[in-house]
């Protein structure tokens, strides 16, 4: 609906130059602004709206078991062959049409760049030195996720290492402290890939 609508106001628009923008992009920053204002952000003209966008979608799908698994899902998804559009239609699983819309014309727009964000998407600071401790916990809790994140690291990239280490965060008391430990885990992958995942090598006695 919000994407039909946004299409139908671009085909109203054939001359629109709005700062700069062709047709397209203005599209695009139409569904990104009501994006943002739906979920009580601002919107300016100048600046880039689709990424702050996508990023919100993205901190709110990650903040709920569902919504996590299904990123999770996606991640493996792209990194086993590069599969984009299966990929794509994992994360949108659980999300709502709007959200499916946006991470639609994100995929087209951004490329590389959604599955980075989708990686490495957090909320609060990020820090490596907060994943240590969780990942003493993985340890004994579930030793062989490390394993098969530290193997996948070395012979199938950092986006499957990612998903296989999210998804090994099981938690005795609750889904809360799952979601925490995911999110700080993303939190590093945004500041150093490599540092997270040579953590965990460090920590089943792997080198790297």
């Amino acid at each position: 609906m919000l994407l039909d609508c946004a299409i139908l106001i671009g085909n109203e628009t054939e001359d629109i130059n709005l700062e700069g923008r062709s047709k397209r992009a203005y599209v695009t920053w139409l569904i990104s602004a009501i994006f943002l204002l739906a979920i009580g952000g601002t919107v300016g003209i100048a600046d880039d709206h689709l990424t702050p966008a996508v990023s919100a979608a993205l901190n709110a799908q990650w903040g709920y078991n569902l919504g996590a698994g299904a990123a999770i899902s996606a991640l493996l998804s792209y990194s086993d062959g590069k599969n984009p559009q299966d990929a794509l239609e994992a994360l949108k699983a659980t999300e709502t049409l709007t959200v499916q819309e946006l991470y639609g014309i994100a995929a087209e727009t951004l490329k590389e760049k959604l599955w980075l964000m989708v990686a490495g998407s957090h909320t609060g600071d990020a820090s490596c030195d907060a994943a240590l401790p969780e990942l003493d916990i993985q340890f004994t809790q579930a030793k062989s996720s490390l394993f098969r994140a530290a193997e996948a690291y070395k012979d199938k990239g950092k986006f499957t290492a990612l998903a296989i280490l999210l998804d090994g965060t099981h938690r005795a008391d609750g889904g809360a402290t799952r979601l925490n430990a995911q999110n700080i885990y993303r939190g590093c992958f945004s500041v150093n890939p490599d540092k997270l995942f040579h953590a965990v090598q460090d920590v089943v006695g792997m080198n790297h």
